[in-house]
């Protein structure tokens, strides 16, 4: 039989692993956010034909993001307003998988759009406020420009719900619920100005809206450089 004073010993290891990652994410915390939105955008297409997991994948990543916000923020005020756009995500896509009703996908596809958008707002004032460059730093502008591509996928989503048809997607009927999986690509093709013929924008006022787009991400890339060798240029200066 174990010992008491065994069992305790051998936890310990345990315990500062555990307490050596959280020390990790503290002094990495725009690196660890990145890494979590890069998983979250791989296994979001690999689960998407089982909600359950796609769902579970969904949680997992807004809970990510309220620690970034809380540890970058510092503020209660983000804190609460996150916190309250994240529990309604999550408690209106747990309705909408239990019961199938159309009000519950609406509510679903529209509030994520306020949460991703106002963690991309949050994560990118403190980015800039940030005085020394590091890498970390970097990590973070990356994943702020991951975050705009998730939250107009979501612009996309709502748009189709307010005007349908608005576009077209080779592999859905005009009928067919819209998940994350089936639009995100198309998102970040206009953000990198790519392109994708899977999906199109059928009507005038979407070609209009995927046009902002496009302008958003070759504005965020031209004023992110710039910033960098502002940074860069004082940091030489005696």
């Amino acid at each position: 039989m174990t010992s008491l004073p065994e069992q305790i010993n051998s936890d310990k290891p345990q315990k500062k692993r555990f307490s050596g990652i959280l020390e990790w994410r503290d002094h990495n915390k725009y690196t660890f956010n990145l890494i979590a939105i890069v998983l979250f955008l791989i296994l979001l297409p690999l689960f998407s034909g089982n909600i359950a997991r796609q769902y579970l994948v969904y949680v997992l990543i807004i809970l990510v993001l309220m620690s970034a916000i809380f540890t970058i923020s510092g503020n209660r005020l983000h804190l609460i307003i996150g916190s309250f756009f994240a529990a309604l995500s999550i408690v209106l896509n747990v309705l909408f998988y239990l019961t199938g009703e159309a009000p519950f996908y609406q509510a679903s596809v529209i509030i994520p759009l306020f949460f991703f958008g106002f963690v991309t707002i949050i994560l990118f004032s403190g980015i800039i406020r940030e005085r020394e460059i590091s890498f970390d730093i970097i990590a973070g502008a990356i994943s702020v420009y991951f975050l705009i591509g998730i939250t107009w996928a979501y612009g996309i989503m709502v748009m189709e719900l307010l005007v349908p048809n608005s576009f077209t997607i080779a592999v859905i009927t005009p009928n067919e619920l819209r998940y994350l999986p089936d639009v995100i690509s198309f998102s970040f093709s206009f953000l990198t100005t790519t392109g994708n013929f899977d999906v199109a924008a059928a009507t005038p006022f979407a070609r209009m809206i995927m046009m902002f787009e496009m302008i958003t991400g070759t504005l965020y890339i031209a004023i992110l450089i710039s910033w960098l060798v502002g940074k860069f240029i004082s940091r030489e200066k005696p």
